[in-house]
């Protein structure tokens, strides 16, 4: 597990297990972290305390940032060295793109439900 250098552990209160939960979601370079509290008890925590896991969290979450580029740029030189090719799209080429799949977007409104295509942001 790879720890933010701001994050602390305080005995006797959530914020470790808090810290351990956030890291271990950064350090395995997943893209999504999501971080929920329950109101009421973080604002009956001390204000020393709240700062800290405050401060806890942006650093997991720039980790969690480095981590993914370092693995983009990881899978760049993987994919050139087994003589891939990657295709950086002009603004103009992507634009061409989006244009052409997006009537597809419409297919799959008439074809799926909207729970689906809302686990999708359609």
């Amino acid at each position: 597990m790879i720890l933010p250098a701001r994050a602390k552990t305080f005995s006797g209160s959530s914020k470790t297990a808090y810290s351990r939960s956030v890291t271990s979601q950064a350090a395995t370079s997943q893209s999504v972290c999501p971080i929920f509290l329950h109101r009421p008890t973080f604002d009956a925590r001390p204000i020393a305390l709240q700062d800290e896991m405050r401060a806890a969290v942006r650093d997991a979450v720039a980790l969690q940032r480095r981590l993914h580029i370092q693995e983009e740029e990881d899978a760049m030189i993987a994919i050139r060295n087994a003589d891939g090719e990657i295709v950086e799209l002009t603004p103009e080429q992507q634009q061409s793109f989006v244009t052409a799949v997006t009537p597809s977007y419409g297919e799959a409104r008439g074809r799926y439900g909207q729970a689906l295509l809302s686990l999708v942001n359609l």
